[in-house]
């Protein structure tokens, strides 16, 4: 994720054994998220506070980044923590996050209290209370979704002056709302949703114990929370349509679950139980609805249709019916609009993304998908309009998202595909992509047609992981920018070649090998002459006026926004703040957003991208300025900075560079 140079590898706990117990710790009083699988990338299981016990049960194992991880076991749950912020049981244990022992010095402690606010629009995130309205001021506490707190006066410059953990403090007045006595605390409301709630309906799930669907979230999900409260801790969020299991009758409106694999809450406003039970319409038989067929959700490149309450896009959002769900339907298409049953209730679905029930292949046979595909076939993602696919932690469309394999890019079929799903292997990430999106590729020898032999020189023509085994799984060693040329010493082996980098020895893939007679690549070579002196898109302007806003921002870790950086998460930041579009944090995924760019041919909004930096390999991002100069957040020393493309430094690990616009 781009430390500059080393400090994130240098506080990395690489002595901890399986078995053994181990702490949270150098976290700076933030929560440390536990996740599914090694890597910034891979879906959030949790967040536990600073000092909190770990059990270890293998690592440390790389990430594509090449930061350390661990995989432990907390609280019952079990995933992966970066090796920085672990250290053995006992062994210096964390400090408590000081507090100060009274109001002496304090701004705000004659203060009176002008009124009370709740934490809001944190997506279940801490929000930090400070000493000063500055972000770079001590942080005192932090403070959840939920938590109510007095307020010591208005808001000033965006921050509202508030007493936090024993004194005054300062949170973004943009996560406070206020609360008065005559208006009680709102009933729970979807994630991301400013739509009133609907009028709450307990009657069956304060009866269940069994399982009820998701529903009338806008399509936004709802929290599952630890205790019955809005103040209760977030455990997870749930997608529109998810199904959960019940534990017993709802309580004071609040119906007890169980999700992921904990004891939760959930409002049982946006709890819908048992089965369709259709509604009244007219036409219909006896008061019921009217089936008149099923038809099944197709074409949405995976992301669902939205079932809307009227046959109009402004209408609201009913559910959101994932792709190959079967849903009734109410009668004919009325202009573009198929009228449907979805979460128990008429709607209306775009005729555009209904399809027959037949219109999907069925699951073929002897370990094949609707694809033909079998396990040890390498496949090719294709049909996706440029777009890729999304590469699933489980054969289903509510399943987590790895990552978003592109176009043209091939992957190893791996056992355990079932139904239309494709179990695959991409760059040694597990996961299963929709076989809509696969077709098999043609032949394992590389693309291009001329097999390299031992001696010749191979051009690479995207970027290319150097590893140390012949094998998509195999650790990366370095990471090649398009244009390098390396030695090939062997024969191609099961779709690798044995290369040679300037003394750098390994395995590339030779889908993206092609003969050349260009001279051999010097590693570290530094890049020479001017970066580029055209004047760019207009959008790219804007990209660097809105990043320049964040200059003098301090660089955290793991953060994208809007108070702190690392530098992945910056240039994400400002690309959806200014384009729109999510580029994800993380600078392996960046390397593939938009089209390269060459070196010379810069223009300002360029993402811009360096190796070898903290570790080896892609490591680290920043945003074209203009004049060979580029903004970034470099490292916790410097937060967001601007630093010369022709510095010595940097000009040695020149990666490459990307166009956004």
């Amino acid at each position: 994720m781009g430390l500059v140079p080393a400090a994130a590898s240098a506080r990395a706990a690489l002595d901890l054994a399986a078995g053994t117990d181990a702490v949270i710790a150098d976290a700076n009083g933030d929560p440390v998220r536990l996740r599914q699988g090694p890597g910034t990338a891979a879906a959030i299981i949790g967040a536990y506070a600073e000092g909190t016990p770990v059990r270890i049960l293998d690592g440390p194992v790389a990430a594509d980044d090449g930061s350390l991880w661990y995989r432990v076991e907390v609280a019952g749950q079990t995933g992966y923590m970066a090796a920085e912020f672990l250290a053995p049981a006992g062994a210096n244990p964390p400090a408590p996050p000081e507090t100060p022992a009274a109001p002496a010095g304090d701004p705000l402690a004659n203060a009176a209290v002008t009124g009370t606010g709740r934490i809001v629009n944190t997506n279940g995130d801490p929000i930090r209370c400070r000493a000063q309205p500055d972000t770079s001021s001590e942080i005192l506490t932090h403070l959840w979704e939920g938590e109510t707190l007095d307020l010591l006066g208005d808001a000033v410059n965006g921050w509202q002056p508030v007493r936090c953990a024993g004194r005054g403090g300062y949170v973004y007045a943009e996560f406070i709302a206020p609360v008065t006595a005559e208006t009680p605390a709102p009933a729970e409301t979807p994630v991301a949703t400013e739509t009133p709630a609907p009028e709450p309906d307990f009657t069956a799930a304060e009866q269940a114990t069994g399982a009820a669907t998701v529903s009338g979230t806008n399509g936004d999900g709802v929290r599952c929370r630890a205790e019955p409260s809005l103040s209760g801790r977030v455990i997870t969020v749930l997608p529109e349509g998810a199904t959960v299991p019940l534990r017993g009758a709802a309580q004071s409106g609040w119906q007890p679950v169980t999700c992921v694999g904990q004891a939760g809450w959930i409002s049982a406003t946006y709890l819908r139980v048992g089965e369709i039970t259709p509604q009244e319409e007219t036409g219909g038989v006896g008061g019921q609805l009217k089936i008149t067929g099923l038809g099944i959700v197709t074409g949405t490149n995976g992301d669902g249709v939205r079932c809307r309450a009227k046959a109009n896009s402004n209408a609201a959002v009913i559910t959101v019916l994932p792709e190959g769900a079967e849903v009734s339907l109410r009668g004919a298409i009325s202009g573009s609009w198929q009228p449907v049953v979805c979460a128990s209730q008429k709607g209306w679905v775009y005729a555009a993304y209904i399809g027959a029930p037949g219109s999907q292949t069925p699951s073929g046979g002897s370990g094949s998908t609707p694809s033909g595909l079998i396990a040890g076939d390498t496949a090719v993602v294709t049909g996706t309009n440029g777009d890729g696919v999304r590469l699933r932690a489980r054969a289903s469309f509510s399943a987590a998202i790895i990552l978003v394999v592109g176009e043209g890019q091939r992957v190893d079929v791996t056992e355990g595909s079932t139904g239309p799903w494709v179990a695959v292997n991409y760059r040694g990430y597990q996961g299963f992509i929709h076989g809509d999106y696969l077709a098999k590729a043609t032949s394992s020898a590389p693309v291009g047609g001329i097999r390299l032999q031992a001696g010749s020189r191979a051009l690479v023509t995207d970027s290319l992981n150097l590893r140390a085994a012949a094998s998509l799984g195999a650790s990366i060693i370095a990471v090649a920018p398009p244009g390098t040329v390396v030695s090939i010493t062997g024969n191609f082996v099961d779709g690798f070649y044995p290369v040679d980098w300037d003394g750098l020895t390994g395995y590339m893939f030779g889908d993206y090998l092609e003969w050349t007679d260009a001279p051999l690549t010097k590693r570290n070579e530094p890049v020479r002459g001017d970066a580029g002196s055209q004047p760019g898109s207009a959008a790219g302007q804007r990209m660097v006026e809105f990043a320049m806003r964040y200059l003098g921002y301090p660089y955290v870790w793991a953060t994208h926004g809007p108070d702190t950086f690392d530098c992945s998460g910056f240039t994400y930041w400002v690309a959806l703040n200014v384009l729109g579009i999510d580029i994800t944090p993380g600078t392996w995924f960046q390397q593939f957003a938009g089209r390269p760019v060459a070196y010379g041919q810069l223009q300002p909004g360029d993402l811009v991208f360096f190796q070898n930096t903290y570790t080896w390999g892609l490591s680290h991002v920043g945003i074209y300025i203009g004049n060979n100069q580029f903004i970034h957040a470099e490292n916790e020393n410097t937060g967001v900075v601007i630093s010369r493309l022709d510095s010595p430094y940097y000009a040695s690990r020149w990666y490459g560079a990307r166009r956004l616009t």
